[in-house]
């Protein structure tokens, strides 16, 4: 099965200041913060406050079960904002390929007809993003719901992550006094999650998921001299390469490729060990 890691689009409230109400057909595309695009966070936008500096409340949540996504099956995706005090919020998605550096899988605006779908001004990209009459703050909130498809079989993707950026606005007719948020949830593909170890490992590793690329490996029940370590991606590419050193019972790694499905392989004269790690 072709397999690749992705990035499933931000989140993006694009401007929701008088001067951005006045272009209420959606937000401004390619601002997801996504890969090579910007967010609406910057000068003369929304950057008064600088990225994630404000109080509110955001949640990215899915209806995808634990046991990860299937290839063509259809998943909802709820993105909630809440602060006091604003008056309009909004938002933007992209589902982007880490390797394809396009979008992946279709989204659809789903059935609560608040949210739509735009296409970039520069390429093939899609995007899901707010309806002008869904931008109103209920009770110091705003919530959307839409429906994003999984690649069928032939293109599935191991890890979608969900890169979400909010807008919260004051309609004060100026750019002035508007927040910016980020957030991301990374889910996995029903295949990837269902067999937690590639072999009968005899080490453990912590954390699994990793936030952050730094996991500790327990190497205290592996029989005989551990020799070295083999870090690999799902294509098969050696990562990293550590030797060890004799009586060596806990050691630590850094993946610093970004999120994704790695492999690590323990070794020693007698045998071979393989560990999957999730990076978020």
């Amino acid at each position: 099965m072709k397999t690749k890691n992705i990035v499933v689009g931000s989140l993006l409230i694009i401007g929701l200041s008088l001067p951005f109400l006045s272009f209420t057909d959606y937000g401004y595309p390619d601002h997801t913060g996504a890969p090579k695009q910007m967010t609406c966070g910057m000068s003369g936008c929304h950057a008064s406050h600088g990225i994630d500096q404000g109080p509110a409340t955001i949640e990215l949540t899915s209806n995808i079960p634990q046991g990860g996504f299937e290839g063509g099956q259809t998943y909802q995706i709820t993105a909630t904002i809440s602060q006091a005090n604003i008056t309009a919020f909004g938002f933007q998605v992209m589902a982007w390929g880490q390797h394809d550096s396009s979008s992946v899988g279709t989204l659809a605006a789903g059935t609560q007809n608040r949210a739509q779908v735009v296409g970039s001004w520069e390429g093939p990209n899609m995007y899901a993003t707010h309806k002008p009459a869904s931008i109103s703050a209920t009770n110091n909130s705003n919530s959307w719901t839409f429906d994003w498809t999984a690649p069928d079989a032939n293109n599935l993707n191991d890890t979608v992550t969900l890169y979400a950026a909010f807008v919260a606005a004051n309609a004060n007719g100026q750019s002035t006094g508007d927040y910016a948020y980020t957030k991301k949830l990374t889910v996995y593909s029903k295949e990837s999650v269902g067999v937690s170890e590639i072999s009968k490992a005899s080490f453990k590793i912590y954390p699994n998921p990793s936030a952050d690329g730094k996991v500790f490996l327990d190497l205290s029940s592996v029989k005989g001299d551990v020799e070295n370590i083999v870090v690999s991606d799902y294509t098969g590419k050696q990562l990293q390469n550590v030797f060890v050193n004799k009586g060596t019972a806990c050691l630590s790694l850094e993946i610093k490729q970004g999120s994704g499905i790695y492999f690590v392989r323990v070794n020693t004269k007698e045998a071979s060990f393989t560990s999957k790690v999730i990076i978020e």
